[in-house]
């Protein structure tokens, strides 16, 4: 299995504003012990930075012994953070003694305003220097971020500028993305492709005649062309977020998490090809049964294999989609040695049924006493009675108290043959 270069660890659910971050606004989520966010760490080795993120993670009154902790657990710990908190040298000398490495702050202008707008504070731009300075007198690295939006993008040469004179080693151009509560806005925010290229490129251009790496991500190739291949760079950082905020995104808001999906799916499948309408059917239902289960536990066992890019994408494995069925990258179907929550191989045709019942009552029985549930979910191709219903005919008797989930067309020609005969079965949805 591929590691991720670096994680992107979610210790504090709050923020200290609302703005355009990738973490949506819940200022009343529940804060996860140190002992928690220690143990969702573990893993997740990276051969690159464990990023202590949120949410904001200086809101910890933990947070020195949580970076000592995942220090001696072999982290390279660094602190993606607004930076409001760290002005002082003194704080950021005591954390670099506890074994933080890096720093990553934002710095969207030079603009004192649109830096502020980005950042939903007033006087965040200030502060912010204020870090990097800091930062830079106790000799811990600097790294920027910037959001790239309709009101900074003519700025990032200036940007690029402005950051290497603060001691920044590396400057990420980053494309506002959906993700969560900040989707509807990310739309309006994000600037247009055509519009943006020759201020990327001269941003990349300024960077390297500064000895700044500058990396532009999540813009296409076709918006950059100029530039070299290595200044693009892809979100390989996998968010890791403990038990208690898993469920800090609201379930009115899940429709955002879903046009997000959506999109990732279609702009990866444009260039690298795959199965696109059959995984855009199923982003719903996919997100409904994370959220209902905890599949860490639960079984999950696809019917139809090709349907499982809204499944990956929810485990963990986002930052494999930019090589979809390439080598390293992430397979277009279910493969085990991807990942745990994969459990078996699977194609185009319908073996999960079979697969879940298991060649005869002794294994059934084995599995039964360490698994909760098996969730089977069905949902392209016709019903053919000989490889479909006989298989549900012997799970029934096999093993009952499982569930079945069907998504099929209204106009299929076996569907009421299925209704009838799924009468013998335990569980429906």
């Amino acid at each position: 299995m591929q590691q991720p270069t670096h994680i992107r660890l979610v210790v504090h659910g709050a923020r200290r504003q609302t703005g355009h971050h990738d973490w949506p606004h819940v200022n009343n989520a529940p804060t996860p012990s140190l002992d928690a966010v220690v143990a969702a760490a573990r893993p997740h080795p990276t051969a690159g930075t464990t990023w202590l993120s949120g949410g904001e993670p200086t809101l910890r009154a933990d947070l020195p012994a949580l970076i000592e902790r995942l220090t001696e657990h072999g982290h390279a710990v660094g602190l993606d953070t607004d930076g409001l908190a760290l002005s002082r040298p003194a704080v950021l000398a005591g954390l670099k003694a506890r074994g933080l490495t890096r720093l990553r702050i934002p710095l969207h202008s030079i603009i004192a305003a649109a830096h502020d707008w980005v950042e939903g504070a007033a006087g965040s731009g200030r502060r912010t220097r204020k870090t990097a300075a800091a930062a830079q007198a106790v000799g811990i690295p600097l790294e920027i971020n910037t959001l790239v939006t309709r009101s900074t993008v003519s700025h990032l040469v200036d940007t690029v500028r402005a950051a290497h004179a603060l001691g920044a080693r590396r400057v990420v151009l980053r494309r506002p993305r959906q993700r969560g509560a900040a989707g509807s806005r990310f739309v309006t925010v994000s600037p247009r492709l055509g519009l943006a290229e020759p201020y990327l490129e001269a941003a990349a251009a300024r960077g390297r005649d500064l000895g700044v790496k500058v990396r532009i991500d999540g813009f296409p190739r076709c918006t950059v062309r100029r530039v070299r291949t290595d200044v693009l760079t892809a979100d390989r950082e996998l968010w890791v977020v403990p038990n208690a905020l898993a469920a800090v995104l609201p379930i009115d808001r899940l429709d955002d998490l879903a046009a997000e999906i959506r999109q990732a799916i279609c702009e990866q499948v444009r260039v690298s090809g795959g199965h696109l309408a059959p995984n855009l059917g199923v982003v719903e239902l996919t997100i409904a049964m994370h959220y209902v289960f905890d599949f860490a536990h639960d079984r999950l066992l696809l019917d139809v294999g090709h349907q499982c890019y809204p499944h990956k994408l929810l485990t963990g494995r986002h930052h494999m989609l930019g090589k979809l069925r390439q080598r390293g990258g992430m397979a277009g179907f279910p493969e085990p040695n991807e990942s745990p929550f994969d459990l078996f191989s699977v194609g185009h045709a319908g073996p999960a049924i079979s697969t879940a019942v298991g060649p005869g009552p002794r294994p059934l029985a084995a599995i039964n006493a360490t698994r909760r549930e098996a969730i089977r979910l069905r949902q392209q191709g016709t019903l053919v009675p000989d490889n479909f219903f006989g298989r549900i005919q012997h799970s029934t008797i096999q093993w009952k108290g499982r569930l079945f989930i069907f998504g099929g067309r209204t106009n299929d020609t076996a569907l009421r043959d299925f209704w009838e005969f799924s009468l013998h079965a335990s569980h429906w949805l």
